[in-house]
Order: C-alpha cells, then structure tokens, then sequence
C-alpha cells in the first residue's frame, strides 16, 4: 500500500462519510418559546447554522407530548420542554439529557381554571382536565398541597392539549389546569376563574432547551447565538419579534404582550447562566424531581436518589455515577463572553 493510500484510508476511518451535518429541531406552542418562530422565518438560525457549517431545521409540533416522544425517540436533536418533563421523558427513558437553554420560568403563564369553583377547595370530587404527568399535573398538586388536599380529592382527566380547550368549553362542569395561550383564551372565552397559577411558585416551572448529552457542539452554538439575538431584540420590545409570536401563537398583539408580562424572561445569558447556577435551581429541582418520583415518571427505579441531576456548580442530586439530566452552562457563557 502506498504512503498516500494509507493515509486517505485513515482520514476517511476517522471522518466517516456519515458525519452529520444536518439537525433537526422542535418546539411547541407556549409564550416562551414562540420567539422560535421568528429565530426560523427571520434567517436568524440559518445565518447561524451557516455560520458553523450545518444545517438546521426547526419545526413547530402542536401537540406538546408529541414533541417530547419524538426527542426522546431520536426523531430530533434538540426540543423545548420543561425541566420536570425533561426528567419525566427523555431521562425516564434513559436518554442522558442537557440542559443547553434555560429561557424563562413561568410567573402565571400556568394556571388551574375553574368555571363553577371559586377556589381550590372547592373542585374536590370533580374532574380536572390536563396533560397527566406534565407541569399541568404538578402544578395541580402543589395547589391541591397547599390547600391541605392530594390528587385522591379529585379525578385527573387525561387530556391532549390540543383538545383541551374544546374539551373544558363544552362541560361546564369540569375544570381545567394548561398553559398560555391556552390559559388566557379559556379565561378570556369562557369566563373561567383561576384558582391557583404559577406565579404562586416561583421558579420551579422552568423552560428549557434541551440536547441530547455528548451531542455536536455546532449545533449547540447555533441553537444558543440564535437565540440570545432575537432575546435582546426582545428585551427591546422589537415589533417584529412581537408580531411574528402573535402570528404563529394565533392571538393578538396585545394578547401576546400579557402572557409575556406573566413570564420570567431571561433576555441576557448573563441572567440565565446565574439562574442554571443559583442555588434556586438546586431547590427547585429537588421539589421535582420528587414529584416525579412519587408519580413513578423517572423510570425503574426504586429509589430517588437512583438517578443524578447535576449542576454548574458541580452539585449533584442523587447518584453522581449515574447522571442522566445535566444542567450545562458552558454555551450560554460563551455567548456572556461573545465567543460564539
């Protein structure tokens, strides 16, 4: 074999022809991660892609359990969720997981409606419409805490949240815990009251980006530069920005602007680096991480502490040998530090 034939045969052995180059990412429909849309129809995130050298796709799915099926499945490389459902499905189902975007948490944008009920108290024996095993649920249960009553004090309807507004419109006699822009047109339609929403727990719903664990750096700086442009033209309040996630959310402008007013953006990644390391976050993530837990959402395990969730700081939740939900701060601090 010749010396030049010996060295391709082992360019091409180390860089196989099936090297990726091409993503695919999802998100659903909730104020927080509506500026997707814009980062997708501006140019912003195929700028940022060609930046790298890749190319990356973005798609919106309507039906937010979809979504994370599909993640978890390999369908998609990176996917919003929240950090409890990111436990409850990709790391339930052993996908080691990273946290690559923390984007806001929500301030009311999650709420438990009634259209009888005046307050928590009083939907004990009748149904509640959610998605079971989501943040709907585990909000509902932290209400139903603090109101001295369990999940036993009522019935969980397992419901799509594509169907539930329809759902909850049609049965006066039920009630309902969702998200924006759900929340705000069941309130605004219907005359529903709140009950109980997520202001009233600060901090513990938050919503992320994810990527699977060990997964191509490119598309981490992509996903993260893309996004913290069009969060600073936010933070201006960029009519564009604004117009696009109205668009794509179905409602109004103004609509748009008050479920923004009832979320927690963090606009800079300087501000979403301090929450990924705050002491907050470690709080928060033991409160759920319970929940799920007791709800049998972190797969086979017989113990809490079976699984690991680490942190910036380099604490750990449960096992340290086996982590499988990783909050990763590195790609937001290159883009606190521009090196993106």
């Amino acid at each position: 074999m010749t010396t030049r034939l010996f060295i391709l045969l082992s360019l091409f052995l180390c860089f196989p022809a099936s090297a990726k180059d091409s993503f695919k990412v999802c998100w659903s429909h909730y104020v927080g991660w509506e500026p997707w849309h814009y980062v997708d129809t501006s140019g912003t995130l195929k700028r940022w892609a060609e930046k790298y050298g890749i190319d990356v796709s973005i798609e919106r799915v309507d039906d937010y359990v979809d979504s994370l099926e599909r993640f978890t499945n390999g369908e998609f490389d990176a996917c919003t969720m929240t950090q409890m459902d990111a436990l409850a499905f990709p790391v339930a189902q052993g996908v080691d997981t990273s946290v690559l975007i923390v984007g806001d948490y929500s301030n009311g944008n999650d709420g438990l409606v009634s259209h009888e009920a005046k307050t928590v108290p009083d939907i004990k024996g009748s149904n509640v419409l959610l998605v079971k095993y989501s943040v709907s649920h585990y909000l509902l249960n932290r209400a139903l805490s603090k109101s001295k009553m369990t999940e036993n004090d009522v019935e969980i309807v397992d419901t799509s949240d594509a169907l539930i507004l329809e759902a909850f419109s049609k049965d006066k006699g039920v009630n309902m815990v969702t998200w924006n822009p759900i929340l705000q047109r069941a309130v605004g339609e219907t005359d529903a009251n709140v009950l109980f929403d997520s202001s009233q727990l600060p901090g513990e719903i938050l919503d992320v980006m994810v990527v699977k664990t060990g997964g191509d750096e490119r598309l981490n700086k992509v996903l993260v530069g893309a996004w913290f442009e069009v969060m600073e033209k936010l933070q201006r309040e960029d009519k564009a920005v604004l117009s696009a996630m109205a668009e794509s959310a179905g409602v109004t402008l103004v609509s748009i602007i008050k479920q923004l007013d009832a979320t927690k953006m963090f606009y800079s990644p300087r501000k979403a680096v301090r929450i990924a390391q705050s002491n907050s976050l470690f709080k928060a993530m033991n409160n759920v991480r319970a929940f799920c837990f007791e709800q049998g959402l972190m797969g086979d395990i017989e113990d809490v502490d079976a699984l690991g969730i680490s942190f910036p700081s380099g604490k750990v939740l449960g096992d340290s040998e086996n982590i499988k939900l990783r909050f990763d701060s590195r790609y937001m601090e290159m883009a606190v530090n521009n090196q993106l």
